[in-house]
């Protein structure tokens, strides 16, 4: 399940799956060599200094801002790496479930710092928490509230940052989350979820779309889908099918 954008909620589930590989860690005949423990600590003062420097006003002048959203970023970059160490160990302790929640956490810790005014400088942890979500969630609740996770992030990094992206690895990482809030869109059953990440794909990624939409309309024949659903992946699908064979 996706935990909502709250430090103390977020806190609460590494507690909970912190206390789940610490146990596995303690019994495991031949532990990783690193241990879980220097993580958690890390990230349970990273959490208190992201919630302390929230409540603190903001200081007069540009300089103090920029100076805030600095430390805010480079606190997220922290953040994802220690939850990229946490994940590693479980997945050495056999433990890939908690593996996969430990990653998820990546979306509303990033969504958080978006919030308060930080950057999101490496995308790729987002888009691989994201992906396992998107394949592991079948409850619609749960889809429409990834969904609109991915979009705050995707407009919080805004059209411009999307578009002219710092580095190449950077660039691809935007696109696959693009792509994948469009898989997300679908799995909603929502049509105007599925407008919406469809048009912003065609928009930022259009090179992308063509196998998008190829693959959609093989989901559509593989899988119970109604059909506003059926009809609106079928318009896409032809126009882009369509243009494909233009070019």
């Amino acid at each position: 399940m996706l935990a909502p954008v709250d430090l103390s909620r977020i806190a609460q589930c590494l507690t909970e799956i912190g206390d789940e590989i610490r146990d596995a860690f303690e019994r495991a005949t031949n532990p990783p060599e690193n241990d879980p423990d220097v993580p958690l600590e890390a990230l349970d003062r990273l959490l208190v200094t992201l919630e302390t420097s929230a409540l603190e006003p903001a200081r007069d002048g540009e300089f103090g801002l920029c100076a805030r959203e600095r430390a805010l970023t480079q606190r997220l970059v922290h953040g994802l790496d220690l939850l990229a160490e946490l994940a590693a160990i479980a997945r050495a302790l056999q433990l890939p479930t908690l593996a996969r929640r430990v990653s998820t956490l990546a979306l509303p810790l990033s969504c958080w710092v978006l919030r308060h005014g930080g950057e999101l400088l490496r995308p790729a942890p987002l888009v691989d928490a994201a992906a396992g979500l998107a394949n592991t969630t079948a409850n619609p609740d749960e889809l429409v509230a990834l969904h609109r996770l991915i979009s705050e992030i995707l407009d919080g990094i805004g059209t411009e940052r999307l578009q002219d992206p710092a580095g190449p690895e950077a660039a691809r990482a935007w696109r696959v989350l693009l792509y994948n809030r469009a898989i997300v869109a679908t799995r909603t059953q929502q049509p105007p979820l599925m407008h919406e990440a469809f048009e912003a794909l065609i928009e930022l990624a259009p090179e992308l779309a063509p196998g998008f939409f190829r693959e959609g309309m093989e989901q559509m024949e593989t899988h119970d889908y109604p059909e506003p659903v059926r009809a609106l992946m079928q318009a896409y699908y032809s126009r882009w099918a369509q243009e494909t064979r233009l070019h």
